[in-house]
């Protein structure tokens, strides 16, 4: 299919690298394209500046909501100990454009994409994400949801943080809430203290009297998120909280 893409991608011209990459090779499952679904192949991968009217915007739009579903069942097969509200974070952090901008890069697509003369490189997180959910879509319209699906499991198996990773994941999105319902059940609150340092705030999160860890950020508010997070990971060693 490697070849297939470059032959389809250089019937006009565009700017492209055609160097394959061999995550893209692992993971994909179709040895021959679909017949007939070369141009909509062509489509997900073409970039408004190259063509503004048969591009990936169209398909980014159906993409994004199936990459949604495949990444939803995915962790709700994958983790049958978590709750709705893990499950919700996890499937924001798989979904979000910082992720799977690096995701598409990974696999390839960014090497594939054609774009206009005017075009300025590199290649945009935001760019490399709506190729992706374009991608998604060219699969999910070319052969179906549970094919589509069983490539997304492959993707996601291949790619899955450890279990460790996935915990500092949870954690990372609302570290002061986390905190405070973890201390709350033992009659305790985090308290912060917060001073400016040169341009960035320096925060310490104390339980009780004792400092337990220090965060820095550009804001009162990240400061104070980074010392949660830092918080929780010291309590993870320690066997304090919760999984």
């Amino acid at each position: 299919m490697w070849h297939f893409l470059e032959n389809i991608l250089s019937s006009k011209k565009g700017i492209f690298s055609g160097e394959s990459d061999t995550l893209y090779i692992r993971i994909n499952f179709w040895r021959h394209p679909k017949k007939g679904s070369s141009h909509l192949l062509r489509q997900a991968l073409t970039h408004p500046s190259f063509d503004s009217r048969k591009n990936y915007e169209r398909l980014e739009f159906l993409g994004d909501s199936v990459w949604g579903l495949i990444v939803a069942s995915y962790l709700f097969e994958k983790y049958p100990e978590l709750d709705e509200g893990s499950l919700t974070l996890l499937k924001a952090y798989f979904t979000n454009n910082s992720f799977i901008s690096k995701l598409s890069k990974k696999i390839g697509l960014g090497q594939l994409l054609r774009v206009g003369k005017s075009y300025k490189f590199p290649v945009s997180e935001s760019t490399l994400a709506d190729i992706f959910e374009s991608f998604v879509a060219y699969l999910y319209l070319t052969y179906g949801f549970e094919r589509t699906k069983r490539w997304g499991y492959k993707v996601m198996n291949h790619i899955l943080p450890s279990k460790e990773e996935i915990e500092e994941i949870l954690f990372s999105f609302d570290p002061k809430g986390k905190l405070q319902a973890i201390l709350g059940k033992e009659g305790l609150m985090p308290r912060y203290d917060v001073v400016k340092d040169g341009k960035m705030f320096r925060a310490t999160v104390y339980i009780g009297d004792k400092a337990i860890a220090q965060g820095m950020g550009h804001s009162i508010r990240d400061a104070e998120k980074d010392a949660a997070h830092k918080a929780l990971m010291v309590l993870v060693r320690n066997g304090k909280a919760e999984k």
